[in-house]
């Protein structure tokens, strides 16, 4: 490094011409905090010569990019899944599997929220306590006013309807939930789906 950087200083390189040595660790590191200098200039579309020796970090804008757009494509699958099990509960409810129609309701929302945690945090929550899930997304600044808070007696009523039916409604025959609750909650469920959505996508922008 020092025998080129002699060599370089003792040409008769044009004043015009501006230049900086350093090493390849040097920058990665450089590049790794974000400083605005390196992270500006540094990018692919000013890339002269790669020896494919080694691979340096992308600039910090593309960082950021690359991951928003991967948090995005997460949420888009997952927010497909759950709008998946929605149309399985008018299919059970057409079938007059009331508890079966609930159960894909509570499985809509889990993945609806889950997948949205998986894009923020890119970790997998494991629990199937919607309350658990609702702290999890209250921690990452999401789902503060949405079904899932319960706000009103009604909706804390619904959600615990909603609730049971993961254990209840697969395990026991014991389970039972009016048309009038469950047409209820398909439609809170569906507005909670768009609202999850919003939160994320504003979080996003942010």
């Amino acid at each position: 490094y020092t025998d080129i950087k002699l060599r370089i200083e003792a040409s008769s390189v044009s004043h015009w011409f501006n230049y900086t040595l350093c090493l390849a660790a040097d920058l990665e590191r450089q590049l790794s905090q974000g400083h605005l200098f390196y992270s500006t200039l540094c990018t692919r579309q000013y890339l002269v010569y790669d020896s494919g020796t080694s691979s340096l970090p992308l600039p910090l804008s593309e960082r950021i990019q690359k991951v928003k757009t991967k948090a995005v494509q997460d949420v888009t699958a997952g927010l497909l899944s759950a709008n998946a099990f929605v149309k399985g509960t008018s299919f059970y409810l057409a079938c007059g599997e009331n508890a079966l129609a609930v159960f894909m309701l509570h499985q809509a929302t889990e993945q609806a929220a889950r997948s949205i945690l998986f894009a923020l945090t890119g970790q997998a929550v494991k629990t199937h306590t919607l309350s658990e899930l609702n702290q999890h997304l209250r921690r990452n600044g999401i789902a503060q006013d949405t079904f899932l808070a319960a706000r009103t007696g009604e909706d804390r009523r619904l959600l615990e309807r909603l609730e049971k039916a993961y254990t209840c409604a697969r395990y026991t025959n014991h389970y039972a939930i009016s048309q009038e609750d469950l047409f209820q909650l398909l439609a809170r469920v569906k507005i909670l789906i768009r609202e999850l959505e919003h939160h994320f996508e504003e979080l996003i922008k942010r």
